[in-house]
């Protein structure tokens, strides 16, 4: 009887903010996420990279996974991601935006010399380096190819 009461008061006692709260996504999974949690239809307004995808799967837990259709809708996208891009900067290293109808798609450092590769759906992209909008470049990835494009920053 001592033993119950003294967990009863255990239990009581314990503050109730005590419970671990979930972990709310940063970065592009948060930018994801948020995509498809806000859309009426649960589906991904935006286009992503395989990388931010693959990060943003990682991320859907709790309610957003039961409750949202954002794990199908990630999936799916993933799905029809079979196009490439390969992409490099003429000029000093930096970070190169992907861009889709003006929206970001990934973003990625690039180290002199190379280049960096983005998987993502069928379409016509732009490339920016280092975030002056004079330093672009368009592509158009096709499915199951490499597009190559080097943006030229000087």
């Amino acid at each position: 009887m001592t033993t119950l009461i003294a967990l009863s008061v255990a239990v009581l006692a314990t503050p109730a903010g005590a419970a671990k709260k979930p972990k709310k996504p940063t970065g592009p999974a948060a930018t994801v996420i948020k995509d498809c949690t806000k859309s009426s239809t649960g589906l991904l307004k935006n286009r992503y990279s395989a990388r931010v995808l693959n990060l943003a799967k990682k991320e859907v837990k709790g309610d957003i996974a039961e409750y949202t259709g954002c794990l199908d809708a990630i999936k799916a996208q993933l799905r029809r991601a079979n196009a490439t891009v390969s992409a490099r900067i003429s000029g000093k290293p930096g970070k190169l935006t992907l861009l889709y109808k003006g929206r970001v798609v990934d973003e990625l450092a690039v180290k002199r010399g190379k280049s960096v590769t983005f998987k993502v759906l069928p379409g016509r992209y732009t490339a920016r380096a280092n975030g002056k909008k004079k330093c672009v470049a368009s592509v158009t990835a096709r499915a199951k190819k490499t597009a190559r494009v080097a943006v030229v920053c000087r």
